[in-house]
């Protein structure tokens, strides 16, 4: 990172959690962060751990339009700088009706019983290997094929652009 000032400046991006225990997946998307207008909401960090079955594919896609129908509970994030996130994070009980994938899956994996993923998303400098949700109407979608339990958490950060 070549400038001190442009450092902390993304050291003080407003940063959240939403922590994952011990949720019972519906098959096809069972979680969705929905971005926010006049905000870049960078994914950071996803870790999803030991499923009681073997999830193959867990895919990550961005939809938009947002998923619609089904049965959600949008949870509370933790902020670990900020106040109150604008994005929403839902997850779901009865699987809804996708929105459209925006290209191809941003992310599949085959995740083992007993297994981790913990894939960090873009480097200090506030790069981003994943595009940016950049309006309500987008959202990162995660998806399976396989009613599962899973234990995790998401972080992201909402940035202006």
């Amino acid at each position: 990172m070549g400038s001190p000032r442009l450092a902390r400046y993304f050291r003080n991006m407003p940063t959240f959690r939403v922590s994952i225990s011990d949720l019972t997946t519906t098959t096809g998307v069972f979680m969705e962060l929905v971005g926010v207008d006049n905000k870049d909401v960078k994914l950071r960090h996803v870790q999803i751990t030991k499923p009681s079955v073997s999830l193959a594919p867990l895919k990550l896609e961005k939809l938009s339009p947002v998923s619609t129908t089904g049965t959600s509970t949008s949870i509370l994030p933790a902020p670990f700088r900020g106040t109150t996130a604008l994005a929403t994070f839902k997850l779901y009980t009865v699987f809804p009706t996708k929105g459209t994938v925006i290209g191809r899956a941003l992310q599949e994996a085959d995740l083992s019983t007993g297994e981790w993923m913990n894939e960090h998303y873009g480097d200090e400098d506030g790069s981003n290997p994943v595009p940016p949700l950049q309006s309500s109407t987008e959202s990162y979608a995660w998806s399976v094929t396989v009613a599962s339990l899973v234990n995790g958490y998401v972080e992201w950060t909402e940035e202006p652009y």
